[in-house]
Protein backbone atom coordinates (compact mmCIF):
# COMPACT_ATOMS: atom_id res chain seq x y z
CA UNK A 1 0.00 0.00 0.00
CA UNK A 2 2.36 2.72 0.86
CA UNK A 3 5.39 2.27 3.32
CA UNK A 4 6.60 -1.19 4.94
CA UNK A 5 7.94 0.86 7.93
CA UNK A 6 6.84 4.66 9.22
CA UNK A 7 9.51 6.39 11.59
CA UNK A 8 7.62 6.76 14.77
CA UNK A 9 9.58 9.76 15.72
CA UNK A 10 8.73 11.52 13.22
CA UNK A 11 6.40 14.69 14.15
CA UNK A 12 3.96 13.61 11.34
CA UNK A 13 4.17 9.94 12.08
CA UNK A 14 0.99 9.46 14.03
CA UNK A 15 -0.68 11.56 11.89
CA UNK A 16 0.43 10.02 8.38
CA UNK A 17 -0.88 6.76 9.67
CA UNK A 18 -4.25 7.81 10.71
CA UNK A 19 -4.36 9.45 7.35
CA UNK A 20 -3.12 6.53 5.95
CA UNK A 21 -5.72 4.03 7.65
CA UNK A 22 -8.65 6.30 6.36
CA UNK A 23 -7.40 6.15 3.27
CA UNK A 24 -7.51 2.43 2.99
CA UNK A 25 -10.99 2.18 4.65
CA UNK A 26 -11.98 4.86 1.87
CA UNK A 27 -10.97 3.44 -1.00
CA UNK A 28 -12.26 0.24 0.25
CA UNK A 29 -15.86 2.15 -0.04
CA UNK A 30 -16.20 2.28 4.08
CA UNK A 31 -18.73 5.57 5.50
CA UNK A 32 -16.19 7.59 6.62
CA UNK A 33 -18.35 10.48 7.69
CA UNK A 34 -19.30 8.32 11.36
CA UNK A 35 -15.70 8.66 12.31
CA UNK A 36 -15.46 10.06 16.42
CA UNK A 37 -13.35 12.61 16.07
CA UNK A 38 -10.85 13.67 19.24
CA UNK A 39 -12.32 16.80 20.94
CA UNK A 40 -15.77 16.37 19.08
CA UNK A 41 -18.80 15.20 20.96
CA UNK A 42 -19.81 11.63 19.51
CA UNK A 43 -22.32 11.49 16.95
CA UNK A 44 -26.03 11.04 17.86
CA UNK A 45 -27.81 9.12 16.55
CA UNK A 46 -28.59 4.62 16.20
CA UNK A 47 -25.94 4.30 13.93
CA UNK A 48 -22.54 2.43 15.08
CA UNK A 49 -19.76 4.65 15.23
CA UNK A 50 -15.95 4.40 13.47
CA UNK A 51 -12.84 4.87 15.80
CA UNK A 52 -9.52 5.55 14.25
CA UNK A 53 -6.83 5.88 16.49
CA UNK A 54 -3.37 5.54 14.52
CA UNK A 55 -3.35 2.31 12.75
CA UNK A 56 -5.81 0.75 14.83
CA UNK A 57 -9.88 0.63 13.31
CA UNK A 58 -12.89 0.01 15.82
CA UNK A 59 -16.63 0.01 15.26
CA UNK A 60 -18.18 0.21 18.02
CA UNK A 61 -22.28 0.34 18.67
CA UNK A 62 -24.73 1.81 21.43
CA UNK A 63 -27.28 -1.39 21.83
CA UNK A 64 -29.67 -2.23 24.50
CA UNK A 65 -29.15 -5.14 26.57
CA UNK A 66 -31.46 -7.43 24.79
CA UNK A 67 -29.79 -6.60 21.41
CA UNK A 68 -26.45 -7.80 23.03
CA UNK A 69 -28.12 -10.61 24.54
CA UNK A 70 -29.42 -11.71 21.22
CA UNK A 71 -27.66 -13.72 18.10
CA UNK A 72 -28.98 -11.47 15.48
CA UNK A 73 -25.93 -8.91 14.43
CA UNK A 74 -26.63 -5.42 13.49
CA UNK A 75 -25.26 -2.62 12.01
CA UNK A 76 -22.31 -2.55 13.71
CA UNK A 77 -21.61 -6.05 12.24
CA UNK A 78 -22.03 -4.73 8.41
CA UNK A 79 -19.56 -2.28 8.84
CA UNK A 80 -17.10 -4.08 10.49
CA UNK A 81 -17.08 -6.44 8.15
CA UNK A 82 -16.53 -3.49 5.13
CA UNK A 83 -14.01 -2.64 7.55
CA UNK A 84 -12.44 -6.11 6.79
CA UNK A 85 -13.27 -6.61 3.61
CA UNK A 86 -11.34 -2.54 3.17
CA UNK A 87 -8.04 -3.42 4.84
CA UNK A 88 -7.72 -7.31 2.57
CA UNK A 89 -8.51 -5.87 -0.55
CA UNK A 90 -5.67 -3.60 0.41
CA UNK A 91 -3.54 -6.51 1.42
CA UNK A 92 -3.51 -5.41 5.00
CA UNK A 93 -4.60 -8.74 7.00
CA UNK A 94 -5.46 -7.65 10.69
CA UNK A 95 -3.55 -9.13 13.59
CA UNK A 96 -5.51 -12.15 15.01
CA UNK A 97 -5.04 -11.23 18.39
CA UNK A 98 -6.58 -7.75 17.88
CA UNK A 99 -9.80 -8.85 16.04
CA UNK A 100 -12.90 -8.71 18.52
CA UNK A 101 -16.73 -9.55 17.56
CA UNK A 102 -19.63 -8.99 19.06
CA UNK A 103 -17.96 -8.32 22.49
CA UNK A 104 -20.43 -6.52 25.16
CA UNK A 105 -17.00 -6.56 27.14
CA UNK A 106 -13.60 -5.83 25.75
CA UNK A 107 -10.49 -3.33 25.64
CA UNK A 108 -10.82 -1.32 22.91
CA UNK A 109 -7.90 1.37 21.67
CA UNK A 110 -6.71 0.99 25.01
CA UNK A 111 -9.58 1.31 27.02
CA UNK A 112 -11.34 -1.18 28.63
CA UNK A 113 -15.44 -1.30 28.10
CA UNK A 114 -17.22 -3.57 30.66
CA UNK A 115 -21.09 -2.99 28.77
CA UNK A 116 -22.88 -4.68 31.57
CA UNK A 117 -21.21 -2.42 33.98
CA UNK A 118 -21.34 0.30 31.86
CA UNK A 119 -17.81 1.12 33.01
CA UNK A 120 -15.16 2.64 30.71
CA UNK A 121 -11.84 3.58 31.85
CA UNK A 122 -8.23 2.28 31.71
CA UNK A 123 -8.03 -1.55 32.36
CA UNK A 124 -7.99 -2.83 35.22
CA UNK A 125 -4.90 -4.68 35.21
CA UNK A 126 -2.59 -1.77 33.96
CA UNK A 127 -3.89 0.49 36.79
CA UNK A 128 -3.18 -2.72 38.94
CA UNK A 129 0.58 -2.83 37.60
CA UNK A 130 0.78 0.97 37.94
CA UNK A 131 -1.08 0.79 41.59
CA UNK A 132 2.03 -2.06 42.80
CA UNK A 133 4.97 0.08 41.36
CA UNK A 134 3.89 2.87 43.32
CA UNK A 135 4.10 0.97 46.59
CA UNK A 136 7.14 -0.01 45.31
CA UNK A 137 8.13 3.46 44.64
CA UNK A 138 6.44 5.29 47.48
CA UNK A 139 8.58 2.93 49.92
CA UNK A 140 11.83 4.29 48.96
CA UNK A 141 13.00 7.36 51.29
CA UNK A 142 14.12 9.75 48.13
CA UNK A 143 13.29 10.05 44.36
CA UNK A 144 15.29 11.90 42.15
CA UNK A 145 13.34 14.42 39.52
CA UNK A 146 13.56 11.50 36.72
CA UNK A 147 12.20 8.85 38.23
CA UNK A 148 9.68 11.15 39.65
CA UNK A 149 8.72 12.78 36.03
CA UNK A 150 8.81 9.15 34.63
CA UNK A 151 6.61 7.34 37.66
CA UNK A 152 4.10 10.03 37.21
CA UNK A 153 4.00 10.20 33.23
CA UNK A 154 3.66 6.50 33.73
CA UNK A 155 -0.34 7.51 35.37
CA UNK A 156 -0.99 9.65 32.83
CA UNK A 157 -2.93 7.36 30.48
CA UNK A 158 -4.81 5.54 33.16
CA UNK A 159 -5.85 9.39 34.88
CA UNK A 160 -7.28 10.40 31.28
CA UNK A 161 -10.15 8.98 31.86
CA UNK A 162 -10.71 10.43 35.03
CA UNK A 163 -10.27 14.04 34.39
CA UNK A 164 -10.70 15.68 38.01
CA UNK A 165 -8.27 13.04 39.13
CA UNK A 166 -5.82 14.00 36.15
CA UNK A 167 -6.17 17.84 37.54
CA UNK A 168 -4.32 15.76 40.97
CA UNK A 169 -1.45 14.63 38.89
CA UNK A 170 -1.26 18.23 37.52
CA UNK A 171 -0.25 19.39 40.35
CA UNK A 172 1.92 16.35 41.61
CA UNK A 173 4.22 16.92 38.52
CA UNK A 174 4.79 20.40 38.89
CA UNK A 175 5.72 19.35 42.39
CA UNK A 176 7.78 16.92 41.13
CA UNK A 177 9.55 19.68 38.88
CA UNK A 178 10.51 22.57 40.98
Amino acid sequence: PCLDVLAMGDAKAVLLAQEGTLGVLKAGGVDTSRVVVYGCPVPRSSEPWLLVCIDDTCVQAEVTKEEARSSRAGADSALGARVMTAFREQGVEPKPSKVQWEKVDAVLLGTEILGEECRVAAPRRVVGQLMLLSTFLLGRPVFTKEVAESFLGSWVWPLMHRRDVMCVLDRLYAAARA
